[in-house]
Protein backbone atom coordinates (compact mmCIF):
# COMPACT_ATOMS: atom_id res chain seq x y z
CA UNK A 1 0.00 0.00 0.00
CA UNK A 2 2.85 2.39 0.72
CA UNK A 3 4.66 1.61 -2.46
CA UNK A 4 0.97 2.69 -4.23
CA UNK A 5 0.46 5.78 -2.28
CA UNK A 6 4.04 6.50 -3.96
CA UNK A 7 3.78 6.14 -7.69
CA UNK A 8 0.01 7.62 -7.29
CA UNK A 9 1.60 10.90 -5.29
CA UNK A 10 4.17 10.74 -8.17
CA UNK A 11 2.29 10.25 -11.11
CA UNK A 12 -0.24 13.54 -9.98
CA UNK A 13 1.92 15.81 -11.85
CA UNK A 14 1.35 14.23 -15.33
CA UNK A 15 -1.23 11.98 -14.96
CA UNK A 16 -4.90 12.12 -13.95
CA UNK A 17 -5.40 10.26 -10.70
CA UNK A 18 -8.04 10.04 -8.16
CA UNK A 19 -7.01 12.00 -5.39
CA UNK A 20 -9.77 9.92 -3.30
CA UNK A 21 -7.09 6.94 -4.19
CA UNK A 22 -3.90 8.71 -2.44
CA UNK A 23 -6.64 9.38 0.49
CA UNK A 24 -7.74 6.81 1.05
CA UNK A 25 -4.44 5.14 1.05
CA UNK A 26 -2.74 7.32 3.34
CA UNK A 27 -5.41 6.77 5.50
CA UNK A 28 -5.31 3.47 6.08
CA UNK A 29 -2.09 3.51 6.65
CA UNK A 30 -2.34 5.83 9.37
CA UNK A 31 -4.78 3.76 10.53
CA UNK A 32 -2.12 0.83 10.90
CA UNK A 33 -0.18 2.22 13.66
CA UNK A 34 0.64 -0.03 16.28
CA UNK A 35 0.86 3.26 19.36
CA UNK A 36 4.36 1.95 19.95
CA UNK A 37 5.88 3.94 17.18
CA UNK A 38 5.57 1.09 14.51
CA UNK A 39 2.78 -0.40 11.91
CA UNK A 40 1.02 -3.24 11.80
CA UNK A 41 1.47 -5.54 8.92
CA UNK A 42 -0.49 -8.90 8.02
CA UNK A 43 0.10 -11.07 4.50
CA UNK A 44 2.43 -11.55 2.14
CA UNK A 45 4.67 -8.94 3.83
CA UNK A 46 5.19 -10.37 7.75
CA UNK A 47 8.85 -11.47 6.64
CA UNK A 48 10.27 -7.99 6.61
CA UNK A 49 12.37 -6.82 8.90
CA UNK A 50 10.38 -4.43 11.16
CA UNK A 51 12.96 -1.53 10.76
CA UNK A 52 12.85 -2.14 7.08
CA UNK A 53 9.25 -2.08 6.76
CA UNK A 54 8.47 0.84 9.07
CA UNK A 55 11.06 3.38 7.56
CA UNK A 56 9.68 2.87 4.09
CA UNK A 57 6.40 3.29 5.21
CA UNK A 58 7.46 6.45 6.94
CA UNK A 59 9.17 7.84 4.15
CA UNK A 60 6.36 7.03 1.75
CA UNK A 61 3.88 9.01 3.74
CA UNK A 62 6.63 11.85 4.41
CA UNK A 63 7.19 12.33 0.64
CA UNK A 64 3.08 12.31 0.11
CA UNK A 65 3.01 15.46 2.65
CA UNK A 66 2.13 13.81 5.41
CA UNK A 67 4.18 15.07 8.46
CA UNK A 68 2.42 14.32 12.05
CA UNK A 69 4.72 11.05 12.27
CA UNK A 70 6.77 11.66 15.44
CA UNK A 71 6.18 8.68 17.30
CA UNK A 72 7.61 6.58 14.28
CA UNK A 73 10.22 8.24 13.21
CA UNK A 74 11.57 8.92 17.05
CA UNK A 75 11.05 5.37 17.58
CA UNK A 76 13.27 4.85 14.82
CA UNK A 77 15.70 7.86 14.92
CA UNK A 78 16.68 7.80 18.85
CA UNK A 79 15.27 4.80 20.52
CA UNK A 80 16.76 2.18 17.87
CA UNK A 81 19.62 4.67 16.68
CA UNK A 82 21.76 1.57 16.74
CA UNK A 83 20.00 -0.85 14.71
CA UNK A 84 18.77 1.57 12.32
CA UNK A 85 22.74 2.75 11.69
CA UNK A 86 23.49 -0.55 10.93
CA UNK A 87 21.47 -0.69 7.62
CA UNK A 88 22.28 1.97 4.51
CA UNK A 89 18.97 0.95 3.39
CA UNK A 90 17.17 2.28 6.05
CA UNK A 91 19.36 5.16 7.56
CA UNK A 92 18.61 6.31 3.97
CA UNK A 93 15.00 5.94 3.97
CA UNK A 94 14.77 7.72 7.38
CA UNK A 95 17.33 10.37 6.22
CA UNK A 96 14.82 11.41 3.47
CA UNK A 97 11.91 11.52 5.94
CA UNK A 98 13.90 13.67 8.40
CA UNK A 99 14.42 15.89 5.52
CA UNK A 100 10.59 15.84 4.68
CA UNK A 101 9.75 16.64 8.16
CA UNK A 102 11.94 19.75 8.46
CA UNK A 103 14.25 17.68 11.05
CA UNK A 104 17.57 18.91 8.96
CA UNK A 105 20.24 18.68 10.97
CA UNK A 106 19.08 14.94 11.90
CA UNK A 107 18.87 14.20 8.39
CA UNK A 108 22.49 15.23 8.25
CA UNK A 109 23.50 13.54 11.02
CA UNK A 110 22.12 10.29 9.57
CA UNK A 111 23.78 11.25 6.34
CA UNK A 112 27.20 11.15 7.67
CA UNK A 113 26.70 7.53 9.13
CA UNK A 114 25.38 6.99 5.73
CA UNK A 115 28.74 8.03 4.07
CA UNK A 116 30.59 5.79 7.02
CA UNK A 117 28.62 2.82 5.34
CA UNK A 118 30.28 3.07 1.41
CA UNK A 119 32.00 0.48 -0.23
CA UNK A 120 34.79 1.60 -2.51
CA UNK A 121 32.59 0.37 -5.66
CA UNK A 122 30.12 2.68 -3.89
CA UNK A 123 27.62 0.68 -3.13
CA UNK A 124 26.47 0.75 0.63
CA UNK A 125 26.63 -1.74 2.84
CA UNK A 126 23.22 -3.18 4.65
CA UNK A 127 22.30 -5.59 7.27
CA UNK A 128 19.08 -7.21 6.06
CA UNK A 129 19.16 -9.70 3.02
CA UNK A 130 15.10 -7.93 1.08
CA UNK A 131 13.98 -4.41 1.02
CA UNK A 132 10.40 -3.26 2.33
CA UNK A 133 9.45 -4.30 -1.25
CA UNK A 134 10.81 -7.53 -0.91
CA UNK A 135 14.31 -6.75 -3.81
CA UNK A 136 16.93 -8.67 -2.91
CA UNK A 137 20.84 -9.06 -4.50
CA UNK A 138 21.73 -6.46 -6.95
CA UNK A 139 18.36 -4.91 -7.06
CA UNK A 140 18.67 -4.01 -3.32
CA UNK A 141 22.14 -2.79 -3.81
CA UNK A 142 20.74 -0.15 -6.38
CA UNK A 143 17.52 1.03 -4.32
CA UNK A 144 20.11 1.42 -1.38
CA UNK A 145 22.33 3.62 -3.77
CA UNK A 146 19.51 5.38 -4.97
CA UNK A 147 18.29 6.34 -1.49
CA UNK A 148 21.69 7.57 -0.70
CA UNK A 149 22.21 9.78 -3.72
CA UNK A 150 19.15 11.09 -3.12
CA UNK A 151 19.71 11.90 0.48
CA UNK A 152 23.12 13.50 -0.30
CA UNK A 153 22.27 15.58 -2.67
CA UNK A 154 19.84 17.20 -0.03
CA UNK A 155 22.56 17.54 2.54
CA UNK A 156 24.31 19.71 0.53
CA UNK A 157 27.92 20.07 -1.39
CA UNK A 158 29.83 18.43 1.06
CA UNK A 159 28.36 14.99 0.57
CA UNK A 160 28.30 15.13 -3.26
CA UNK A 161 31.50 13.55 -3.80
CA UNK A 162 29.62 10.28 -1.72
CA UNK A 163 26.76 11.03 -4.13
CA UNK A 164 29.19 11.00 -7.58
CA UNK A 165 30.64 7.56 -6.20
CA UNK A 166 27.39 6.20 -5.64
CA UNK A 167 26.30 7.44 -8.97
CA UNK A 168 29.24 5.75 -10.63
CA UNK A 169 27.95 2.15 -9.18
CA UNK A 170 24.62 2.95 -10.26
CA UNK A 171 25.44 3.34 -13.74
CA UNK A 172 27.47 0.52 -13.64
CA UNK A 173 24.38 -1.81 -12.97
CA UNK A 174 22.46 -0.63 -16.26
CA UNK A 175 21.64 -3.75 -18.38
CA UNK A 176 19.76 -2.29 -21.68
CA UNK A 177 18.27 1.01 -20.00
CA UNK A 178 17.47 -0.78 -17.00
CA UNK A 179 18.53 -0.80 -13.14
CA UNK A 180 17.92 -4.45 -11.53
CA UNK A 181 13.77 -4.90 -10.78
CA UNK A 182 11.00 -2.62 -11.51
CA UNK A 183 11.61 -0.55 -7.92
CA UNK A 184 15.18 -0.27 -8.19
CA UNK A 185 14.78 0.64 -11.63
CA UNK A 186 12.44 3.47 -10.82
CA UNK A 187 14.77 4.85 -7.48
CA UNK A 188 17.37 4.50 -10.01
CA UNK A 189 16.02 7.04 -12.56
CA UNK A 190 14.54 9.18 -10.21
CA UNK A 191 18.52 9.47 -8.38
CA UNK A 192 19.89 10.24 -11.32
CA UNK A 193 17.74 12.56 -12.68
CA UNK A 194 18.39 14.51 -9.33
CA UNK A 195 21.85 14.45 -9.60
CA UNK A 196 21.69 15.49 -12.90
CA UNK A 197 20.06 18.75 -12.52
CA UNK A 198 22.26 19.42 -9.27
CA UNK A 199 25.32 18.43 -11.04
CA UNK A 200 25.80 19.43 -14.30
CA UNK A 201 27.98 18.05 -16.71
CA UNK A 202 30.58 19.89 -18.78
CA UNK A 203 28.78 20.99 -22.24
CA UNK A 204 31.33 19.22 -24.32
CA UNK A 205 33.15 15.81 -24.02
CA UNK A 206 35.26 13.16 -25.82
CA UNK A 207 35.07 9.32 -25.24
CA UNK A 208 37.75 7.64 -27.23
CA UNK A 209 38.27 3.60 -27.39
CA UNK A 210 41.24 1.57 -26.61
CA UNK A 211 42.66 -2.31 -26.50
CA UNK A 212 45.45 -3.46 -25.13
CA UNK A 213 46.75 0.67 -25.89
CA UNK A 214 45.33 1.17 -29.61
CA UNK A 215 43.17 3.99 -30.24
CA UNK A 216 40.11 1.99 -32.43
CA UNK A 217 38.61 4.49 -34.77
CA UNK A 218 37.95 8.48 -34.16
CA UNK A 219 36.89 9.76 -30.49
CA UNK A 220 32.97 10.34 -30.30
CA UNK A 221 32.05 14.24 -29.25
CA UNK A 222 28.94 14.30 -27.04
CA UNK A 223 27.47 17.33 -26.70
CA UNK A 224 25.94 17.55 -23.29
CA UNK A 225 24.04 20.21 -23.87
CA UNK A 226 22.24 18.57 -26.64
CA UNK A 227 19.42 15.49 -25.59
CA UNK A 228 21.06 12.31 -26.53
CA UNK A 229 18.53 10.27 -28.67
CA UNK A 230 20.35 7.62 -29.67
CA UNK A 231 23.09 5.07 -28.09
CA UNK A 232 26.83 6.51 -29.48
CA UNK A 233 28.96 3.35 -30.49
CA UNK A 234 32.45 2.31 -31.74
CA UNK A 235 32.59 0.62 -35.23
CA UNK A 236 34.19 -2.93 -33.30
CA UNK A 237 35.59 -5.92 -35.77
CA UNK A 238 36.24 -9.55 -35.03
CA UNK A 239 39.66 -9.12 -36.04
CA UNK A 240 40.09 -6.11 -33.12
CA UNK A 241 39.83 -9.30 -30.77
CA UNK A 242 42.08 -11.88 -30.59
CA UNK A 243 40.87 -15.14 -29.72
CA UNK A 244 42.12 -17.24 -26.37
CA UNK A 245 44.18 -14.24 -25.43
CA UNK A 246 43.43 -11.98 -22.43
CA UNK A 247 42.88 -8.37 -23.42
CA UNK A 248 42.79 -4.84 -22.13
CA UNK A 249 39.51 -2.64 -23.21
CA UNK A 250 39.34 0.64 -21.90
CA UNK A 251 37.28 3.86 -22.51
CA UNK A 252 38.82 7.52 -22.04
CA UNK A 253 37.09 10.78 -21.67
CA UNK A 254 38.19 14.04 -21.59
CA UNK A 255 36.16 17.03 -20.56
CA UNK A 256 33.83 15.82 -18.77
CA UNK A 257 33.04 14.88 -15.08
CA UNK A 258 31.32 11.73 -15.81
CA UNK A 259 29.97 9.67 -18.53
CA UNK A 260 27.02 6.78 -18.17
CA UNK A 261 27.84 3.62 -20.22
CA UNK A 262 26.71 0.16 -20.63
CA UNK A 263 28.90 -3.13 -21.70
CA UNK A 264 26.72 -6.20 -23.25
CA UNK A 265 28.03 -9.56 -23.29
CA UNK A 266 26.22 -12.59 -24.51
CA UNK A 267 27.10 -16.01 -24.26
CA UNK A 268 25.44 -19.86 -23.46
CA UNK A 269 27.30 -22.61 -21.59
CA UNK A 270 25.93 -26.84 -21.54
CA UNK A 271 25.53 -26.29 -17.76
CA UNK A 272 24.80 -24.35 -14.58
CA UNK A 273 27.62 -21.98 -13.39
CA UNK A 274 29.51 -23.54 -10.59
CA UNK A 275 30.77 -21.46 -7.58
CA UNK A 276 27.65 -19.29 -7.43
CA UNK A 277 24.64 -19.54 -4.60
CA UNK A 278 21.37 -19.78 -5.71
CA UNK A 279 18.92 -18.81 -3.31
CA UNK A 280 16.07 -21.55 -5.05
CA UNK A 281 16.72 -24.37 -6.86
CA UNK A 282 14.50 -26.29 -9.22
CA UNK A 283 14.20 -29.89 -10.55
CA UNK A 284 11.84 -31.22 -13.26
CA UNK A 285 11.59 -34.62 -14.99
CA UNK A 286 8.97 -36.49 -17.11
CA UNK A 287 7.42 -39.78 -15.34
CA UNK A 288 7.68 -41.55 -18.95
CA UNK A 289 10.19 -39.95 -21.53
CA UNK A 290 8.27 -42.64 -24.19
CA UNK A 291 4.77 -41.79 -25.06
CA UNK A 292 1.87 -42.85 -27.45
CA UNK A 293 -0.22 -40.00 -29.18
CA UNK A 294 -2.78 -38.73 -26.67
CA UNK A 295 -1.77 -40.76 -23.78
CA UNK A 296 -1.47 -38.38 -20.51
CA UNK A 297 1.85 -38.24 -18.96
CA UNK A 298 3.35 -36.72 -15.46
CA UNK A 299 5.91 -33.99 -15.02
CA UNK A 300 7.35 -33.99 -11.49
CA UNK A 301 8.38 -30.51 -10.36
CA UNK A 302 10.54 -29.75 -7.45
CA UNK A 303 11.51 -25.86 -6.07
CA UNK A 304 13.94 -25.92 -2.98
CA UNK A 305 14.71 -22.85 -0.97
CA UNK A 306 18.89 -23.25 -0.34
CA UNK A 307 18.76 -20.33 2.22
CA UNK A 308 18.02 -21.02 6.17
CA UNK A 309 15.49 -18.08 5.80
CA UNK A 310 12.84 -16.35 4.37
CA UNK A 311 13.05 -15.60 0.85
CA UNK A 312 10.53 -13.37 -1.57
CA UNK A 313 8.63 -14.51 -4.63
CA UNK A 314 9.88 -16.88 -6.31
CA UNK A 315 9.87 -17.93 -10.09
CA UNK A 316 10.12 -21.35 -11.55
CA UNK A 317 10.17 -21.91 -15.65
CA UNK A 318 10.03 -25.36 -17.03
CA UNK A 319 10.22 -26.18 -20.34
CA UNK A 320 7.49 -28.08 -22.21
CA UNK A 321 8.97 -30.07 -25.16
CA UNK A 322 6.62 -29.12 -28.09
CA UNK A 323 4.91 -32.21 -28.94
CA UNK A 324 3.37 -32.04 -25.14
CA UNK A 325 0.38 -30.00 -24.13
CA UNK A 326 -0.19 -29.04 -20.38
CA UNK A 327 -3.81 -29.51 -19.14
CA UNK A 328 -4.81 -26.78 -17.78
CA UNK A 329 -6.79 -28.14 -14.88
CA UNK A 330 -4.13 -29.65 -13.13
CA UNK A 331 -2.30 -26.36 -12.94
CA UNK A 332 -5.80 -24.33 -11.63
CA UNK A 333 -5.97 -27.45 -9.17
CA UNK A 334 -2.45 -26.20 -7.56
CA UNK A 335 -3.56 -22.96 -7.27
CA UNK A 336 -6.99 -23.89 -5.20
CA UNK A 337 -4.89 -26.05 -3.06
CA UNK A 338 -1.98 -23.06 -2.85
CA UNK A 339 0.62 -25.40 -3.86
CA UNK A 340 1.63 -22.19 -6.16
CA UNK A 341 -0.01 -18.93 -6.33
CA UNK A 342 0.27 -17.62 -9.93
CA UNK A 343 0.89 -19.71 -13.44
CA UNK A 344 1.50 -18.44 -17.16
CA UNK A 345 2.52 -20.05 -20.51
CA UNK A 346 5.10 -18.35 -22.31
CA UNK A 347 6.55 -19.97 -25.52
CA UNK A 348 6.36 -23.52 -24.47
CA UNK A 349 7.73 -22.58 -20.81
CA UNK A 350 5.71 -22.85 -17.96
CA UNK A 351 6.12 -20.00 -15.82
CA UNK A 352 4.95 -20.81 -11.67
CA UNK A 353 5.05 -18.39 -9.14
CA UNK A 354 5.09 -18.66 -5.34
CA UNK A 355 4.49 -15.66 -3.02
CA UNK A 356 7.58 -16.93 -0.85
CA UNK A 357 9.11 -20.16 0.63
CA UNK A 358 9.46 -21.03 4.45
CA UNK A 359 13.61 -21.55 4.95
CA UNK A 360 14.66 -24.72 3.33
CA UNK A 361 11.31 -25.46 2.21
CA UNK A 362 10.97 -27.98 -0.84
CA UNK A 363 7.67 -27.33 -2.73
CA UNK A 364 6.79 -30.72 -4.93
CA UNK A 365 4.27 -30.76 -7.61
CA UNK A 366 2.78 -32.60 -10.58
CA UNK A 367 1.02 -31.24 -14.03
CA UNK A 368 -0.42 -33.53 -16.32
CA UNK A 369 0.44 -33.38 -20.27
CA UNK A 370 -1.13 -35.25 -23.06
CA UNK A 371 1.01 -36.11 -25.90
CA UNK A 372 -0.40 -34.67 -28.82
CA UNK A 373 1.79 -35.24 -32.25
CA UNK A 374 4.44 -38.13 -32.38
CA UNK A 375 7.90 -37.44 -32.24
CA UNK A 376 11.12 -36.68 -30.46
CA UNK A 377 11.14 -33.29 -28.70
CA UNK A 378 13.08 -31.03 -25.84
CA UNK A 379 12.14 -28.53 -23.93
CA UNK A 380 13.69 -25.69 -22.81
CA UNK A 381 16.08 -26.11 -19.66
CA UNK A 382 14.35 -25.51 -16.32
CA UNK A 383 15.10 -22.46 -14.47
CA UNK A 384 14.55 -20.79 -10.40
CA UNK A 385 15.07 -17.31 -9.40
CA UNK A 386 13.47 -14.81 -7.38
CA UNK A 387 11.15 -12.47 -8.96
CA UNK A 388 13.61 -9.38 -7.55
CA UNK A 389 17.07 -11.19 -8.21
CA UNK A 390 16.37 -12.69 -11.84
CA UNK A 391 20.15 -11.71 -12.31
CA UNK A 392 21.01 -15.19 -10.63
CA UNK A 393 19.35 -18.15 -12.37
CA UNK A 394 19.56 -21.57 -11.45
CA UNK A 395 19.35 -23.90 -14.58
CA UNK A 396 18.33 -27.56 -14.33
CA UNK A 397 18.15 -29.99 -17.25
CA UNK A 398 16.17 -29.54 -20.11
CA UNK A 399 13.06 -32.36 -20.37
CA UNK A 400 13.24 -34.88 -22.93
CA UNK A 401 10.50 -36.76 -25.09
CA UNK A 402 9.27 -40.02 -27.34
CA UNK A 403 6.32 -39.69 -28.77
CA UNK A 404 4.78 -42.84 -30.85
CA UNK A 405 2.56 -42.60 -33.15
CA UNK A 406 -0.93 -44.43 -32.64
CA UNK A 407 -0.39 -48.07 -33.80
Amino acid sequence: SAYALLLFSEMLPTYPVDTAICERTATWLLSRRDGRGGFVREGAYDHVPDNTANSYIIWTLTQCGITQLDAEINNLVLTKRQLLERDGYCLALMALALYNVQRNFEAEELCLVLASLQNQTGSIQREHVFSATCSWGLSLDIETASLAVLAWLRAGEIYYRYADKAVGFIYTQCNSGIFGQTHSSVLAYKALLKYASVRPQTPIAAVSLLIDGQQIGEPLRIDNSVPITRPLSFPLRTDHFKPGNEQKIELMEEGASSIPYSVSIQYTSPKTLEGIVYPVTISARLTKIELIENETGEIEISLANSQDSVIPTTVGSIGIPAGLEIVQDSLQDLITSEVIHYYEIIDQRLMVYLRGMMPTQVVKFNISVVAAISGHYGGYPSSSYLYYMDEVKFWGTALEVDIKPVS
